[in-house]
């Protein structure tokens, strides 16, 4: 759900992909390569020069692979956009952790993930999902963003914490 994408390579027969992060996130992309290590590339650097100013970051790349398929097919729509699945049995606390990781926010006392780039509806359904399975409840802005309500933003954290890495 978070940083990251997996597209069809040339001959439509696998999928590859790839996974960005800052360069101040060095730690956890690091930690997330290790987790995949047997899919990716090792961590690489890359610099972006966007209007005249640099942007230095890390990434790595899933190889590509034929057991990736069933993974693009759940995370992406026949147009190729990133969608939520409809099996939401996939959102782990664990996962949930990782989405948080890559696209959440904590600064007292808001906690938000950033989800403009799914639709309303897949929003609500994983709300309501979150909600019945383990009692968070979240509203949705106009921008898309997710905000954990201050009833249950414990139980949130109390959901991820063993999952976050130390410099997260």
């Amino acid at each position: 759900l978070g940083d990251g994408n997996l597209r069809y390579n040339g001959s439509g027969k696998s999928v590859f992909g790839r996974i960005n992060h800052s360069i101040k996130q060095k730690d956890y992309i690091l930690f997330k390569q290790k987790c995949l290590y047997n899919l990716t590339s090792e961590v690489k650097n890359y610099t972006a020069k966007i209007k005249n100013k640099e942007y230095n970051s890390l990434y790595f790349s899933f190889k590509s692979n034929i057991q990736l398929n069933p993974l693009y097919h759940l995370f992406y729509n026949k147009e190729g956009k990133k969608v939520i699945p409809l099996d939401l049995s996939l959102l782990t606390p664990r996962a949930i952790a990782f989405w948080f990781m890559d696209d959440g926010t904590a600064s007292n006392p808001t906690i938000r993930i950033a989800a403009c780039c799914f639709s309303k509806e897949d929003l609500e359904r994983l709300c309501n999902f979150l909600k019945n399975t383990y009692g968070i409840e979240i509203t949705i802005d106009k921008e898309r963003k997710l905000y954990f309500k201050a009833k249950t933003k414990y139980i949130f954290k109390n959901l991820i914490s063993p999952y976050i890495i130390s410099s997260m």
